[in-house]
This record gives structure tokens, sequence and C-alpha cells, in this order.
């Protein structure tokens, strides 16, 4: 395994994603305010119809791509073939069935010439956006994160000019076709590189074994997305019980830890389809170990030291920049060490969604769980009054409660009785719990070090993460011997 190059991979992803919220947070502000409020919402609505692609999808294309990999580790040529001209055959002939469905709604029940406009353009930011699914499953599949990197930035750049531009001069419709056509340079990109060559194929077997392995993953998405029903719910619930001003500062501060989920997600998919492959030829308790032990630790010290930087600073960057959002400050520390346990369980779920396992309705049942529990749990708090506080505390559930059901089916793979897995677990929380409550603790000091208080807070920041880091980079530095950048031999303390 060439960690050299899963390491430049999960970089490049993660410099992919700065770009992107770079460009979105320089263009997004311009764009809203040369829309309007009601052409914004309007855009809003559009950018809607191209999701399809990935929320009307039975997952077959999640699927093949855990299959491929499958397949790929054990040399399996002749199945990877059936299964992807299976899987892309099926997914664009269901991308085509919602074309005629949203061109059908255009043309006999819309009147109104923009909205039918946009629909229309909808209806070709389907297409595209499934036909990049595609070329993404073709590049994952081949390790190609560079291609990814060139593809998503090039798409991301063209995006912020051609809004801009259109928002200037035109209005809502064009900004949709500029993002619908930075998409296509995208596709481009890839389809330069990767074309997809397939024969237009439906081998039944096949189809209803992607069937059974990708309608758990697609309702997986469909309920753990960032997007997805978990926003739905949180969003409804404390938009109706407890106000918008609550639910805007709910909404910012779960997106701050959101961006912290994001970039540690980046370095979980540059090693997943090793660990997949891997997985394929994992033939003893021992194999599945030395795939899963140094990255599960790796990615919580990771997310440690992640987090901890950026709670140093967001509690002075807010209260100079946005001061009507001081109040979740406090509640920080609370809603990244949920964040922290979202990226703990991620890796977890590739095993049990991957081939080897094969345990991918398991998992979305958990994360069914999760949701209702985290949703009556806000609704609850909600109904006590408990604000924001109580939101933070929900949220908190839902990882939590992921983690208590998914890790220990997970562990049963690779480690060997309760005691071994609870220094496992210990080794993976650890470190996150540590930190969260470091900057708890840091934030009820009042120490007086300038004569202004946000230098103040920034002070008592950096000392929060002296304090968290330090003893957490010695830990790793022993643990992963970093002088031989970590080592593919890895014996960690967990007996």
């Amino acid at each position: 395994m060439d960690v050299v190059k899963i390491v430049g991979d999960a970089l490049g992803l993660s410099g992919r994603r700065a770009w992107s919220l770079f460009l979105s947070m320089a263009t997004g502000y311009l764009v809203a305010r040369l829309l309007g409020p009601a052409q914004f919402g309007l855009l809003a609505i559009f950018m809607l119809i191209p999701s399809l692609a990935t929320y009307g999808s039975l997952g077959w294309d999640q699927g093949v791509m855990r299959e491929l990999l499958h397949f790929q580790g054990r040399g399996d040529v002749h199945a990877a073939q059936r299964a992807r001209a299976t899987a892309y055959t099926a997914e664009l002939i269901l991308a085509g069935v919602w074309v005629a469905v949203i061109l059908a709604i255009a043309w006999g029940f819309i009147r109104d010439p923009t909205a039918r406009t946009g629909l229309l353009l909808g209806a070709g930011g389907v297409l595209v956006a499934k036909l990049t699914q595609l070329c993404l499953v073709d590049a994952i599949v081949a390790k190609d994160f560079t291609l990814q990197v060139r593809a998503g930035m090039a798409s991301a750049t063209a995006g912020a000019m051609l809004k801009v531009a259109a928002a200037w001069w035109f209005g809502v419709v064009a900004v949709f076709a500029g993002l619908l056509a930075a998409e296509l340079l995208g596709l481009w990109v890839y389809w330069r590189a990767r074309p997809l060559r397939f024969p237009l194929t439906l081998n039944a077997s096949e189809l209803r074994r992607l069937t059974r392995i990708g309608v758990p993953l697609a309702l997986l998405t469909l309920l753990s997305g960032t997007t997805a029903l978990t926003a739905y719910l949180s969003r409804s619930i404390l938009g109706g019980l407890a106000g918008f001003e609550v639910l805007g500062l709910y909404v910012f501060a779960s997106g701050l830890g959101c961006y912290l989920t994001g970039f540690v997600r980046d370095g979980i998919a540059a090693y997943r389809p090793h660990l997949l492959e891997g997985l394929a030829n994992a033939s003893d308790r021992a194999a599945v170990f030395q795939l899963m032990a140094k990255p599960a630790v790796t990615v919580a010290y990771a997310t440690a030291v992640g987090g901890s930087c950026m709670l140093a600073f967001l509690p002075a960057f807010i209260n100079l920049t946005l001061p009507r959002f001081v109040p979740i400050i406090p509640l920080l520390p609370v809603f990244f060490f949920g964040a922290f346990l979202t990226c703990v369980v991620h890796l977890p779920g590739l095993l049990l969604s991957s081939a080897f396992a094969n345990q991918q309705a398991f998992y979305t049942k958990c994360w069914a769980a999760a949701v209702g529990v985290s949703a009556a749990l806000l609704w609850t708090f909600t109904r006590w009054g408990w604000g924001l506080t109580g939101a933070a505390w929900a949220s908190l559930a839902l990882p939590l409660c992921v983690a208590a059901l998914a890790l220990p089916r997970t562990y049963a793979y690779y480690l060997v009785g309760w005691r071994q897995g609870a220094r496992h677990a210990l080794e993976q929380m650890g470190p996150l719990a540590y930190v969260a409550l470091v900057h708890a603790a840091a934030g009820r000091l009042d120490l007086q070090f300038t004569a202004h208080p946000v230098l103040d807070q920034l002070a008592v920041g950096v000392l929060a993460l002296a304090i968290s880091c330090a003893p957490l980079l010695t830990r790793a530095y022993r643990l992963f011997d970093l002088r031989r950048f970590l080592p593919l031999q890895y014996q960690p303390s967990i007996g």
C-alpha cells in the first residue's frame, strides 16, 4: 500500500475542497445581492433538480463501485465488466426516466416561462450529473484522484466566474445555465481522460444483485447526507418550535462542524479504494486488523488536532466579524465533538458496507435508528424551551447512537474480545473527548492578557490549542513512529 500516494491524494482532495469553499464564499454574497431574495430562492429550487441524479438513484452506482474494487482486488475481470455494464446501463435508463418526468411537468403543468426554462435546463443537468457520477466511479476505481481534483477545480472555478457574470447582466436562469455549463466542463475533463465505454446491456441476475446492494446504500445517503433527512427534520423542528433565530444559529454552528468532517472524509476517500481492494484479499482477522486499526486511530488523531485548531480561532473570529452569532461560542465544543464522532464512524461504515462484510443494510438501520433518536430528543428539548443548548446536545445524540450501534460489530471483524475493543475505542475516542473538554474549560476562563477582549479570547484559544495538541502530537509521534512517515507495520497499544 502506497502511503505517500494516499497522503498526496488526500491533500489534493482537501485542496480542491478548500478552493471550492473559497470561491463559494467569495461569490455567494455577491450573487445573492445581485439577484435579490426572490430570484436567489428560485435559484436554490432550480439547483435541487440535478440532485435527482444522486437522491433519485437506487444506489447502483454506489453498489457497483464497491463491487468493482472488490473484483479488482480478486483479479476477476469478467465479473467486473458484467457488473459495470449492467449498473451503468441501469443508471442511464433511470436518469432518462427522471428527464422524461421533468419534461412532462415543464410542458404539461408549468406556465411561467422562467420556471419552465429552469426545469428544462434542470433536465439536462440531471444527465450531466449522472454521467459525471459514472466517470467519478471509474476514476475512484482507478485511484485517479488527480483527475478528480482537476475536474472539480475546473468546474468550481468556471462556475464562480459564470454565475457572477450571469447574475450581473442577465438573471436567475442565466446563473443556473452558467452553473450547468461549469458542470459540463468538469464532465469534459473526466471524459477526455477516461471516456465511458461499455456495452448497453442489462443482465437480470446481476441487476437484482446490485439492487440488493445498492438500495441500502442509497437509503444511507438519504439518511446521512448533510442535506438529507437529518437536515430536513432538524430544521423543520427548530424552525417550527424555536423560531428562525435559533434555527439560523444552529445551522451556522452545524456548518462549521461540517467543514471539519468534509476535510477528514477527503482523507478517508483517498484510502477507500485501497481498503476495499485489501478487504477482498483479507484471509484472516490479522489482515483486517492491519487495514483498519492504524487508519482508524490516524483518523481520530488527525480529527482531534484539526478540530482543536478550529476551536482555537473560531471564537475570536466570530466575535470580530459575526457578533450576532456569538451565542454559539460556548456550544462549539459540543457541536465539534459531534463532528469528531461522525469522522470516527465513517471508516467503520466503509467496512460494514464493503463486499467483505456485506452489512450495508445493518449500517443503514443504525443510521435510521440514530436519526429517529436524535429527532425525538430535539423535539423534546425544544418543547422544553432549551433552545440552542438543547439543539446542540440533541445533535450529539446522532453520531453517538451510530457509534454505539456500529462500532461493536465493526470491531468484531478485527479485534478479539471486549477488552481489546474497549482499549481500541479509548484510543479513538480519548483524543477527541480530551480536545472537546480542554476547549470547553478554556471557554469558561475569564483571563485578561490585553486591553482588548477579542485578543484575550484569541490568547485563550491559543493556550487551549497548546494544552490539547502538545500531548496528542507527542503521543502520535511515538505511536506511529513519524520519523519513518507512518510505516505499514503498526503496533498499537490496544493489546
